[in-house]
């Protein structure tokens, strides 16, 4: 399917072909969707570096950076109004005496690297699980995130898709893969492009990640909520139709046959372009192959998990059950999806996940503690080869959220222990795939009122996200070229691989 831009392109090209003489034969086929223009193809992230699959975890509810990713020890830097990684450092419920009641024998802080303005940058306690892994640190690119929408309700959405809440365009990402792999794949998809794995009960507004847009139906990311219930996985096996399952497909298959020969002008042997057959014969196809899905969805993955951090115990981790699908959809054997949005929520007694109104300390420490050593453990190590496990030469792990937490506290119901929400200047992630340990580091810095220098927005890193996975970002469909630095599709497309990415 081609967009204006191409067409106008071509017209343009052939109005100039005609008026230097006849016609030639075209040398090559335009690109598929997706494909970068032949104009671009050199500010491609180069093929053998490109990360062939995602899992972009969305951790909601906003993660502060100051305890994680830009913790800052030098006194200088908010000790005096006791700000950034100075807030909440006495006390039963300091960070010094949650690291220590989960478990964590290492410094507080571990000293990582300068941002651009000389600052030492730590990693901070909330990071232990992490911090025990240097070789996930070395594929490690911090990028300072920047944007101005404060409520939950218009910044997940932003963050998740790069789209302001109510524009057509909003799609998450997921469905731009797949649309890539349905434009470049004869037949069917074997399975959906895109999952989006999350827990049941989900507060704030994670829809957004399986919206399409513009992308075609078959592009929608399938949504798959995890829960203590085995359910769906009973389901897809369609015992319940018993031997009419074969008749009905047939007689739907029917149906679709008769459909697609309406689409046939007569003398002619090929259908027109029709979406909504495409979208229904891609439906059947997907119904009719529901009991090849039984195993992929075993009753394990819906079982509860417990476990236990921090000396906080539940019979149920959405972490662990999020995250351990996310990962076997990707990994498994034959599987052919690119990409997965886990939606992580948290472990521990803070129902508001990473949302630390309130007991901020003791929420993100219980939370992160769990989070990193999960995470990490479904990581190879160096000479590790686990089918099982990522391999972060092939698939790349985005750490997203939709802001970070203010540099002070929150009064808020005659408490003083939480941190609010602060958009101006946080940190996301990009681990692993063309992210070796020469990119590895971090992108921007805060100043001292926690203020954002040289930040990139959300709309950016979902368009590198692409542009690591070798899809061309600036289809009509994704995202426009005047959102990244550059003034045209080559200078923008090579902005993302060598200023965000940092493979110049």
């Amino acid at each position: 399917m081609w967009n204006r831009r191409k067409l106008l392109t071509t017209a343009g090209l052939a109005a100039a072909g005609l008026a230097a003489g006849p016609p030639r034969l075209a040398s090559a086929a335009p690109p598929k969707w997706g494909e970068y223009p032949t104009s671009a193809v050199g500010s491609m992230v180069p093929p053998e570096l490109q990360a062939k699959k995602v899992l972009e975890i969305f951790m909601v509810g906003g993660v502060s950076p100051w305890e994680t990713f830009y913790s800052v020890g030098d006194p200088a830097f908010g000790q005096d109004a006791g700000l950034f990684w100075w807030t909440f450092q006495e006390g039963p419920d300091s960070v010094a005496a949650w690291h220590q009641k989960c478990g964590n024998t290492g410094p507080l802080l571990q000293p990582w690297l300068q941002d651009k303005t000389g600052k030492l940058i730590s990693l901070g306690p909330h990071l232990a699980g992490l911090r025990e892994r240097k070789d996930i640190i070395d594929r490690t690119r911090v990028l300072i995130t920047s944007h101005g929408l404060t409520p939950h309700d218009a910044a997940i959405p932003y963050t998740l898709t790069g789209a302001m809440l109510g524009s057509p365009a909003m799609a998450g990402l997921g469905a731009a893969v797949a649309h890539h792999q349905l434009a470049t794949t004869v037949g069917p998809l074997a399975e959906p492009g895109a999952y989006v794995v999350a827990p049941p009960v989900q507060p704030l507004p994670i829809q957004p990640a399986f919206a399409i847009g513009g992308h075609p139906s078959a592009a929608r990311p399938l949504a798959i909520y995890v829960s203590d219930n085995t359910a769906f996985s009973t389901s897809l096996k369609r015992e319940s139709m018993g031997v009419h399952a074969a008749a009905s497909d047939a007689l739907l298959q029917n149906y679709i046959q008769s459909y697609k020969a309406r689409l046939v002008h007569p003398g002619s042997v090929t259908t027109v372009r029709a979406p909504a057959y495409t979208d229904l014969a891609h439906a059947a196809a997907m119904l009719g192959g529901a009991k090849n899905y039984a195993d992929v969805f075993a009753p394990k993955f819906f079982t509860a998990v417990a476990d236990s951090s921090c000396a906080f115990t539940a019979p149920l981790s959405p972490t662990k059950m999020v995250l351990d699908l996310a990962v076997h959809l990707l990994q498994r054997p034959g599987a052919t999806c690119r990409h997965v949005t886990a939606i992580e929520i948290g472990f521990g007694p803070n129902p508001m996940h990473y949302d630390t109104h309130w007991d901020h300390v003791a929420g993100s420490a219980v939370m992160h503690n769990h989070f990193w050593h999960h995470l990490s453990s479904l990581i190879n190590k160096p000479g590790e080869a686990n089918p099982a496990k990522i391999n972060l030469n092939d698939t790349m792990i985005v750490i997203n959220t939709e802001f970070g937490r203010t540099p002070g506290t929150q009064f808020k119901d005659g408490q003083n222990t939480g941190r609010n929400h602060w958009p101006q200047a946080y940190t996301t992630a990009l681990i692993g795939g063309p992210i070796q340990k020469a990119q590895a580091g971090l992108r921007g810095a805060i100043d001292i009122y926690g203020q954002p220098i040289d930040a990139i927005t959300p709309t950016q890193l979902r368009a590198a996200t692409l542009a690591a996975m070798g899809i061309y970002p600036f289809e009509a469909e994704n995202f426009a070229v005047g959102m990244v630095p550059g003034g045209n599709a080559v200078a923008a497309s090579k902005w993302l691989r060598d200023n965000l990415l940092g493979l110049s």
